[in-house]
């Protein structure tokens, strides 16, 4: 893989080049504008997990809950902290598993 690289030119100094569409020059406007475009707009929901209205501690979870990071027994086991032979059904119901959309909308 060496040998195929380009052999350096040793008679000019390295610079930076920004080669972003539209611009030569580097701005953080324009980056941030670029960045706009490609991600669409900021997600409006983040207003109101982070209101001032509600305890830190209910902002917290709806952040976890909107990340799908919540606690549940499925995330649990996703990320290895619960043995394999643990049952994830949830304990309310003990019909399907115990994740974020059945916990909060779909359990009984």
């Amino acid at each position: 893989m060496l040998s195929s690289a380009p052999s350096l030119c040793l008679n000019s100094a390295d610079s930076l080049v920004w080669s972003a569409l539209g611009s030569s020059v580097f701005s953080v406007s324009y980056l941030y504008s670029l960045c706009a475009s490609l991600l669409g707009p900021p997600l409006i929901i983040s207003k109101f997990i982070w209101s001032n209205t509600l305890p830190p501690k209910v902002s917290f979870f709806g952040w976890l809950a909107w990340k799908n990071r919540a606690k549940t027994a499925v995330f649990l086991l996703d990320i290895g902290i619960l043995s394999s032979n643990v049952s994830p059904l949830c304990p309310l119901c003990k019909v399907a598993p115990e994740s974020n959309s059945h916990v909060l909308l779909h359990c009984h």
